[in-house]
């Protein structure tokens, strides 16, 4: 039985979809659902030119908020315990996994659930996977 499940959201079809089965399991088991958003400022600032990074990040910032109460407004509607937290990055290395990784530990969360978009070839080499990171590091179960 799960206490508390950490699910990752970014407003992708993938991450919608793994949103709605962490409330249905987290209503199924009666645990507290810890929703998160990881604002990865540093491929923010890396991959786009920006003429004033400071209002850049706060409209990330506003955006991703707006994603985590959208996504709490779900799960008030299941009736379950949720709670939500905006991560940003700090480091390049394995920053988004990790971010998540870090925050399920804090929340003491029994399984992670995240949506994967299925990238591969020369995208996944170039972009990565956050869910393949998960896999590979969390000490904590992990659904996709």
């Amino acid at each position: 039985m799960y206490k508390h499940i950490l699910a990752a959201v970014d407003d992708s079809e993938t991450s919608n979809h793994a949103l709605t089965e962490a409330i249905w399991l987290a209503r199924n088991q009666r645990a507290t659902l810890i929703i998160v958003y990881v604002l990865d400022t540093i491929g923010l600032f890396s991959s786009a030119t920006i003429v004033d990074p400071n209002q850049s990040e706060k409209g990330w910032q506003e955006i991703a908020q707006d994603i985590l109460t959208q996504a709490k407004d779900l799960a008030r509607k299941a009736r379950i315990k949720v709670g939500t937290r905006l991560l940003e990055t700090k480091d390049v290395e394995d920053r988004i996994a990790q971010a998540i990784i870090d925050e399920a530990r804090r929340s003491h969360a029994d399984l992670i659930i995240a949506g994967t978009h299925g990238r591969t070839g020369l995208r996944r080499v170039l972009m990565g996977s956050v869910a393949e990171g998960l896999v590979r590091h969390t000490p904590v179960r992990t659904g996709d």
